[in-house]
């Protein structure tokens, strides 16, 4: 009788949140682990994204300061040059050096050889720094020009090494290819598509 009377006085609510709290406590621990761990993950992603971009504009600042802008330099420089040695020795700068070495103007051919010398060393310089910068070209137009910057830089270089032969033996001065008037606006198109990609990247 007694043991009936205990029973009956037992609420079956507690009795009830005897079983679930402990289920209600242990899922709630789970669901704020989930959360803590979404939150991590999206942090980490975040911080993979930034550095990602960090690492693209780190790159693309690299490109302009190591390569296009030293092209861009480089180019200013030998087109000065070929200003120069064009007022010296008329149109056809190796054909009239040619000349004026086969009519004994050593005079001329003293002040225009250090020139041509310098000129095809900095065009050397420039095909390099192209070679190297073709996988990261960013402009059909750039590519298409710097081809054939390479091309008439290759053949002005093997000219201006001929020359002494040339000179000695009386033989004729190697076709070449003209300079492409429409490199340099094609540089500075390149130049202005890798500082804009830069300052998207930084945003």
């Amino acid at each position: 009788m007694t043991q009936t009377k205990r029973s009956a006085s037992i609420d079956p609510s507690k009795t009830k949140w005897a079983v679930w709290i402990p289920i209600l406590v242990s899922v709630s621990g789970l669901v704020g682990s989930g959360v803590t761990w979404g939150f991590g993950q999206y942090a980490a992603r975040e911080k993979e994204v930034t550095e990602g971009r960090k690492a693209e504009q780190s790159e693309n600042n690299r490109l302009l300061r190591e390569v296009l802008d030293p092209i861009d330099s480089k180019l200013k420089l030998t087109l000065s040059v070929s200003n120069q040695l064009h007022d010296q020795l008329g149109i056809g700068i190796i054909e009239q050096y040619v000349q004026a070495a086969k009519r004994g103007d050593t005079k001329q051919t003293a002040i225009s050889f250090p020139l041509l010398t310098d000129l095809v060393q900095t065009d050397a310089q420039i095909v390099s720094l192209l070679e190297g910068y073709r996988p990261y070209t960013l402009t059909q137009n750039f590519k298409t020009q710097s081809d054939r910057f390479v091309e008439h830089a290759h053949t002005y270089i093997i000219r201006v090494q001929s020359l002494p032969s040339i000179i000695q033996a009386g033989a004729p001065v190697p076709n070449w290819m003209p300079f492409p008037q429409e490199f340099p606006a094609a540089l500075a198109g390149e130049i202005a598509a890798r500082t804009a990609l830069t300052t998207a990247k930084s945003r």
